[in-house]
């Protein structure tokens, strides 16, 4: 697999659950974890690591992980633009647009509607990066 990780897309259910195996691929190849299996991807532990080496994993993990706010601060402190993979819920949240756009100010335009109309919010954005606005 070290020469093609893509190629546990193809794997048996087996290797796309085991974590050493997962983990090594997606090390190599960060858009591996989307054939991880379903277990995996809803593992909040295993999701947290992906997350906290490579921020944009979030939009493969499950559902509920993008409505966790610590698994989608971990990735928007590692990937500003991994807010756009957050639950709608938590892209409203004024903490976790915060840490977004204290990383990048660009990451305002994956916030919703109220964070992107509060001036502390949109300074930051500004402060950080002049094109936010």
């Amino acid at each position: 697999m070290t020469q093609n990780s893509s190629a546990l897309q193809f794997a048996s259910d087996g290797p796309r659950g085991d974590r050493e195996i997962v983990w090594a691929v997606v090390a190599q190849d960060g858009r591996a974890l989307q054939f991880a299996s379903w277990e995996l991807r809803s593992d909040k532990d295993f999701v947290s690591a992906m997350v906290n080496k490579n921020g944009s994993e979030l939009e493969n993990a499950s559902e509920e992980l993008r409505d966790d706010i610590d698994a989608v601060l971990a990735a928007v402190k590692n990937n500003d633009s991994a807010l756009q993979f957050a639950s709608d819920e938590l892209k409203k949240d004024r903490y976790v647009v915060y840490a977004a756009v204290d990383q990048d100010g660009l990451a305002l335009q994956f916030a919703s509607d109220g964070p992107r109309g509060d001036k502390y919010i949109v300074l930051a954005a500004m402060t950080q990066n002049a094109a936010a606005f």
